[in-house]
C-alpha cells in the first residue's frame, strides 16, 4: 500500500550510501597512505602502542648512530697509538745499538742524535700540530659517557689514557737495602721482622702482604708473586730483586771470613789491592751465589748476589787486625742513603759479629706503583723503617743514549713506554669490539621493534582493497534502490495529476 510521506526506503537508502561513502573513504585513506591508524578513532589503544615502538626506534636509530660516531673517535686514536708503537720500536733499535759494547763515544752520540729525532716525531704524532691527538691521547678523554637510548642503564663510560711524552716511561718504587748486626753466635736474622704487611697499589689494582722474619729480597719477590701477582701483572709490574753490599779498607795481610756459610781465606796485596780476594771469591759463586767486581784502584770490591738473596758474612779474622767497611747499595750502584742509620757498618778481626746484607727488591712498571706499611706494623719492623718511600719515574723524554749504562737505561724506559701504549691500544681494541657488538644487537633490536610497530600501523592491502570493493558494491546497490524508491513516489503523484 501507497502511503503519504513513506519515505522508509528512501531513507534506508540514503543511510546505506553515507555509511558506504564513509567506509569508501576510509579503505581510500587507508590504501593511500598505507597505514591502518590514521587517526586515534581507527584504533584507540593502537595508536598508544604504536607511539611508544616509534619512541624506541628513534632512540635506538640514535643509538646506533652515536656507537659509529664513538666508533669514529677511537679508530683516530688507535691509529694514533700504532705510530706511536712504531716510532718506539725504531727508538728502542737505536738503544739497543748504542749498548752493544763494540760502539765508539762518536757513535753513541750519533744514535743519540736518532733518538732525539724519533722523539720529535713521537712529539708531533701524541700532541704537536696533531689537533685530534690533543683531544684523544692527552688524558682529558676520561669518562666520556657514549648515550646508547634511553635509561641510564644503556649509557657507556670511556676512557683513553695519556699516551703524551711526559706521562710515559717507568715507574720504580723499591725497598731499601740495608745491614744488620749480631754479636752473639749465630747469623744476623736481618732488619725484616715477621708481623709485619704492607699493601701494593697500582693502576687501580691493590694487594696485602704479609712478612716474614729474616726474609731476604728474594724472598719477598716470591710471595709477592704469589699474594699479589695478579694484580702486578694486571698492572704491568714487574719485579727485580738483588742485594749489593761495597767491601772496602782492607789493609795489606792475610785475611778470612765466611761468606754465606762458605770460608774465603787470602792475602790482600800492598796498597789494599783486593783483586786476589775477588777472584777467590768468583771462584767459589756456584757456591755462595755471590760475585765480586772491582772498581777502577781496586781498593773496594762490591759484592752482587743477583737473586736478591741475603749477603751474610761472619767470622771476620786478619793478621794486622784490619776491619772490613760494609757497605749496603741499592740497585743502581748508588749507596743507600742514611735515613735509618744502618747502612754502614764494620767488621771487627777476631769477634763473633756476623752482618747480614738484606738488598732491594725494586717495582718496575709502566703504572704509577704505590707501597705503603699496614698502619699496625710497628717501628723496626718493615724494611729498616723507612725502606718504602724509595719512587721515581723516568719519561720517554729523559733517555740517553751517549753511554752504555744510558742505553740499557733507555731500554727498559722505552720497554715500559711501549708496554702503557700497547695497554692503551689493546683496550681501543676491546672497546671497538664492544661497539660493534652493540651495533649488531641494537640493529637486531631496531628491526623487532619496526616489525612490532608495522604490525600494529600497516595496513593490510588484500584485506582493504577487499573491504573498499565491498563498499563500492554497496554503495552502487544502495544508489539504485534510492532511484527505485525515487520512481515510485514519482507514480503516486502521476496519478493525482491524471
Amino acid at each position: 500500500m501507497i502511503k503519504a510521506g513513506s519515505t522508509g526506503a528512501v531513507n534506508a537508502a540514503l543511510n546505506a550510501i553515507s555509511a558506504a561513502d564513509q567506509e569508501r573513504q576510509r579503505s581510500m585513506q587507508a590504501l593511500t597512505t598505507g597505514s591502518r591508524i590514521n587517526k586515534a578513532g581507527d584504533d584507540v589503544a593502537g595508536v598508544s602502542g604504536a607511539a611508544k615502538l616509534r619512541g624506541e626506534i628513534v632512540a635506538v636509530k640514535q643509538g646506533i648512530r652515536n656507537i659509529g660516531d664513538f666508533g669514529g673517535f677511537l679508530e683516530t686514536a688507535e691509529s694514533i697509538h700504532t705510530g706511536a708503537i712504531d716510532i718506539l720500536q725504531n727508538m728502542r733499535v737505536l738503544a739497543l745499538q748504542s749498548a752493544n759494547g763494540v760502539n765508539s763515544s762518536d757513535e753513541r752520540f750519533s744514535l743519540n742524535d736518532s733518538a732525539r729525532n724519533l722523539l720529535t716525531q713521537y712529539r708531533e704524532e701524541t700532541s704537536g700540530g696533531n689537533l685530534a691527538a690533543r683531544f684523544l691521547v692527552d688524558g682529558s678523554f676520561s669518562d666520556k659517557q657514549l648515550t646508547l637510548g634511553a635509561g641510564d642503564d644503556r649509557n657507556l663510560n670511556i676512557s683513553i689514557r695519556s699516551i703524551q711524552m711526559p706521562d710515559i716511561g717507568e715507574f720504580r718504587v723499591g725497598t731499601e737495602a740495608s745491614i744488620s748486626f749480631t754479636t752473639g753466635a749465630g747469623e744476623a736474622a736481618g732488619p725484616i721482622q715477621g708481623g709485619a704487611s704492607f699493601r701494593v697499589d697500582s693502576a687501580g689494582r691493590s694487594a696485602t702482604v704479609s712478612l716474614d722474619a729474616g726474609m731476604s729480597a728474594r724472598d719477598l719477590g716470591d710471595k709477592l708473586r704469589v699474594g699479589a701477582g695478579e694484580a702486578l701483572q694486571a698492572s704491568g709490574v714487574g719485579l727485580v730483586a738483588s742485594t749489593q753490599v761495597e767491601v772496602s779498607s782492607l789493609a795489606a795481610g792475610t785475611f778470612g771470613f765466611s761468606l754465606n756459610g762458605v770460608q774465603i781465606a787470602g792475602v790482600v796485596d800492598g796498597g789494599g789491592d783486593l783483586s786476589n780476594i775477588g777472584a777467590l771469591i768468583n771462584s767459589k759463586s756456584n757456591q755462595t751465589g755471590v760475585t765480586a767486581s772491582l772498581d777502577s784502584d781496586k781498593t773496594t770490591m762490591t759484592l752482587t748476589d743477583a737473586m736478591g738473596d741475603n749477603i751474610r758474612l761472619s767470622n771476620f779474622e786478619s793478621a794486622n787486625g784490619a776491619r772490613l767497611q760494609l757497605t749496603a747499595l741499592e740497585g743502581d750502584g748508588v749507596a743507600a742513603g742514611a735515613t735509618s742509620g744502618i747502612h754502614l757498618g764494620v767488621l771487627e778481626s777476631g769477634g763473633n759479629l756476623g752482618a747480614t746484607i738484606t738488598g732491594q727488591l725494586n717495582l718496575v712498571g709502566n703504572e704509577n706503583i704505590s707501597i705503603s706499611q699496614d698502619t699496625n706494623t710497628a717501628a723496626g719492623q718493615g724494611f729498616a723503617e723507612a725502606g718504602l718511600k724509595n719512587s721515581s719515574f723516568s719519561s720517554l723524554g729523559d733517555i740517553d743514549l751517549t753511554s752504555t749504562e744510558g742505553a740499557l737505561k733507555a731500554v727498559s724506559i722505552i720497554d715500559n713506554s711501549i708496554a702503557r701504549v700497547e695497554t692503551g691500544r689493546g683496550k681501543l681494541g676491546a672497546t671497538q669490539n664492544t661497539l660493534e657488538a652493540l651495533t649488531r644487537s641494537f640493529g637486531r633490536l631496531r628491526s623487532n621493534l619496526e616489525a612490532s610497530h608495522s604490525h600494529i600501523m600497516d595496513v593490510n592491502m588484500v584485506q582493504e582493497v577487499s573491504q573498499f570493493a565491498q563498499s563500492r558494491i554497496i554503495m552502487n546497490a544502495a544508489q539504485a534502490m534510492l532511484s527505485q524508491g525515487m520512481k515510485v513516489q514519482s507514480g503516486f503523484l502521476g496519478l493525482l495529476r491524471s
